[in-house]
């Protein structure tokens, strides 16, 4: 699969501010948190037996800015936080483990999300959808819990990060671990549970152990705990949604029809095309293919519309990407 064209630097660097970190009075300690460093999505594995867990790049006018996990709960619907959802105008969602299908989305929904800082707001429910311009088809979709899970309960958190390491292709899952009520930690509409999740796993889901069902998704973490947000609160909204944009569906096949919004994503892009193709080829980009070029600090690239980055904003330089192929924003590092 080709990468990504955008740089993961960039992308890293901004999910760091919008991943949902928990507020200052989190329960643990700062002694806590050291311990936990190098465990689970900090020290996963692959979580190629969850093929309905997804990778989302999310925009702001058609530039992604930051990143996400989430999951395809139905053909065209895509589970995830609601500060993945909230502030953003499009989304680029990506499933490795479901054939590498990709879909471009430019509608959304939250049931009541609507904070803009940079810390999860514990007196709103931190879960979003995402509805698909094309299909996610897969063998089966996985179930909402509609009931509460006893304190004890074990869950497998996902997410894209492992030990710290951003991917833009895979996905990993922890070992087992267990959640508890978090309502007098002050989350009401969450659990809590050991910090395993990193900046950019919000979003990914929470499924019970041995079963796809999802009991919650990833919302923060800070002081040696995480906070999930619980769909079960919200199981009914969930579905009236799924019926509104494209539907169930059968499995494993293209539900066709209106998704009841607009969600088609950008224009001249084929969300669908096979990620073993360049996604540069065709489009209205003036001459500039994939590989891209540097007009001073600004790269600029083809994915399907013209894309550009200014690269001094983020602090890296623009030049070429030797380990990729590309013109690419790059670090000290590189």
């Amino acid at each position: 699969m080709k990468a990504n064209r955008v740089s993961w630097a960039i992308v890293l660097s901004a999910t760091s501010l919008l991943s949902g970190c928990m507020a200052a009075s989190e329960p643990a300690s700062q002694g806590d948190d050291a311990a936990n460093q190098g465990r689970a999505i900090k020290g996963g594995v692959e979580a190629t037996d969850y093929p309905e867990s997804v990778l989302i790049n999310m925009k702001q006018d058609g530039q992604v800015v930051s990143a996400c996990s989430g999951t395809v709960i139905a053909p065209q619907v895509v589970l995830t936080a609601g500060h993945c959802v909230h502030g953003f105008t499009g989304w680029d969602v990506i499933a490795p483990y479901a054939g590498g299908q990709q879909a471009a989305s430019s509608g959304s929904a939250v049931y009541d999300y609507a904070e803009d800082g940079d810390t999860v707001n514990p007196d709103q429910h931190d879960v979003g959808l995402v509805f698909l311009g094309t299909p996610i088809t897969l063998d089966s979709y996985p179930t909402i819990a509609e009931e509460p899970s006893p304190d004890g309960t074990e869950i497998i958190n996902i997410g894209r990060i492992r030990d710290g390491q951003f991917s833009d292709t895979d996905l990993f899952k922890s070992a087992a671990i267990a959640v508890q009520d978090a309502t007098d930690a002050g989350y009401p509409f969450d659990y809590i549970a050991t910090e395993v999740i990193e900046p950019g796993d919000s979003g990914g889901p929470d499924m019970l152990v041995g079963t796809h069902v999802i009991v919650a998704v990833n919302s923060g973490a800070g002081g040696g705990t995480e906070v999930l947000a619980r769909v079960d609160l919200l199981a009914g909204w969930i579905k009236e949604q799924v019926a509104t944009n494209g539907g169930a569906g059968e499995p494993g096949s293209d539900p066709g029809g209106d998704p009841g919004q607009d969600p088609g994503g950008d224009p001249g892009q084929d969300p669908g095309q096979d990620p073993g193709q360049d996604p540069g080829a065709g489009g209205d980009c003036n001459g500039v293919d994939f590989v891209g070029q540097c007009q001073g600090a600004v790269l600029s690239w083809c994915e399907g519309a013209l894309q550009t980055v200014d690269c001094a904003e983020m602090g890296m330089t623009c030049g070429f990407d030797d380990a990729n192929g590309f013109y690419n924003c790059l670090g000290d590092e590189q």
